[in-house]
C-alpha cells in the first residue's frame, strides 16, 4: 500500500523531532498517552490517524499541523 501525503509528512516530520531532541518512540508514546505501538502505526501509516491525534502531535511536535 503507497503511503499517503499526511504519512509521508508525519514521519518527516518525525525523523526531524528525533534528530532535533533525541526523541525516542517509547518516551513520546508515554508522553502522548499511546503505546509505542499505536504511534508507530500512526507514523508507518498502519493506522488511521484522526484529526485529533494528529493535532496532538503537531502539538508536541510543536509544529503546524498544515505542516
Amino acid at each position: 500500500m503507497k503511503d499517503s501525503i499526511k504519512t509521508i509528512r508525519l514521519k518527516a516530520e518525525w525523523k526531524k523531532y528525533k534528530k532535533k531532541t533525541g526523541a525516542t518512540q517509547q518516551g513520546d508514546s508515554k508522553e502522548l498517552g499511546w503505546s509505542v505501538s499505536f504511534f508507530g502505526k500512526i507514523i508507518n501509516g498502519n493506522n488511521e490517524c484522526s484529526a485529533e491525534n494528529l493535532v496532538k502531535i503537531c502539538n508536541f511536535f510543536d509544529i503546524p499541523p498544515t505542516a
